[in-house]
């Protein structure tokens, strides 16, 4: 695997911001996971 950096990482909904600049790095080997649960059937 490589390493992951993300930087500075927003999001809004229109008007609404819901995330204000976020700072994510994963390192080389790591297991990261970002989301709502999943149901398998």
């Amino acid at each position: 695997m490589a390493p992951v950096t993300l930087t500075s990482v927003k999001k809004s909904y229109g008007e609404l911001a819901t995330i204000h600049g976020v700072d994510i790095d994963i390192a080389d080997g790591e297991f990261c996971r970002a989301g709502r649960p999943v149901r398998l059937r």
